[in-house]
């Protein structure tokens, strides 16, 4: 289930053309239990054509381990498929282990770019 942001109105498939931000709500009994937030971006970090990036994904603890998040990502992967992305990518902390197993049990690897950052005092 996709609600637009715009218009709160709900949709059973994601909006066409593939907007540049991307949102799957999962829902039970009228109650939000999952969610994914997404995007679309062309030329990223230099790679050629359009590329997915799931941002963030979250389930109601109450509601784990029945398959919400692996649905939501589903969903949000056959959407990108359908807008010609052949890419997703997310960032996953490397001591969140529940999360990287997660990603690789619904087939993500790890892939070439390498992740730099700067702490900045203040």
């Amino acid at each position: 289930m996709w609600r637009d942001p715009i218009t709160g109105r709900r949709e059973s498939k994601s909006p066409r053309p593939f907007d540049h931000w991307a949102s799957l709500v999962a829902e039970l009994d009228n109650r939000v239990v999952g969610f994914v937030l997404g995007r679309a971006g062309e030329f990223e970090f230099g790679l050629p054509g359009t590329v997915a990036w799931i941002e963030i994904i979250g389930v109601d603890p109450a509601f784990r381990r029945q398959g919400i998040a692996q649905g939501l990502v589903k969903q949000f992967a056959e959407s990108a498929e359908d807008h010609g992305i052949k890419t997703i990518f997310t960032l996953v902390d490397s001591s969140h282990n529940e999360m990287q197993h997660f990603f690789s049990r619904l087939g993500f690897v790890h892939g070439k770019m390498l992740h730099y950052q700067k702490e900045l005092a203040g």
